[in-house]
């Protein structure tokens, strides 16, 4: 489902598994770039994970992500991977956490908790974000290996 939302952030609502099955089944064979975005979204997201101060920056007190605060961290991440320094992007994910164990007790993918999560990412105006300036994340992080995300049949 991450995949989806990294292709389709638009999507208000969070779609259901029939949405995802259609688009799997619909869309033939992906692409080298959506493979590449991909690839470049987990990397970035990886790179925050295994770094343990921006990694405290993004998790909890009992040091994990609901599920939809992971694929809204994967969604931030590939919108504004191109314009934003890992820092700006962290930052950002924890604000993002904040307002949303802010707003709702329980953490679900839900309706209601994934248009806040969409809100808050059209929403973003480059003044109101924190963190340092400077290379923008999808240039900080070494790429991958050019393999093939596809799995060998």
């Amino acid at each position: 489902m991450a995949a989806f939302y990294v292709e389709k952030p638009s999507n208000a609502c969070f779609s259901t598994l029939i949405s995802v099955e259609n688009w799997l089944s619909n869309g033939g064979q992906p692409t080298e770039a959506w493979y590449k975005k991909v690839r470049n979204t987990l990397t970035i997201f990886a790179h925050i994970t295994e770094d343990k101060t921006l990694l405290n920056s993004i998790t909890t007190a009992n040091k994990k992500l609901a599920p939809v605060e992971f694929i809204a961290c994967l969604i931030l991440i590939s919108t504004h991977k191109d314009t934003m320094s890992i820092s700006q992007l962290v930052w950002l994910m924890a604000k993002m956490q904040k307002e949303l164990r802010n707003q709702f007790q329980d953490i679900q993918m839900n309706t209601k908790v994934s248009k806040v999560v969409v809100t808050f990412i059209k929403g973003l105006k480059s003044k109101t974000i924190g963190g340092m300036a400077g290379r923008v994340s999808s240039n900080q992080v070494l790429n991958p290996p050019q393999q093939s995300l596809q799995t060998a049949s």
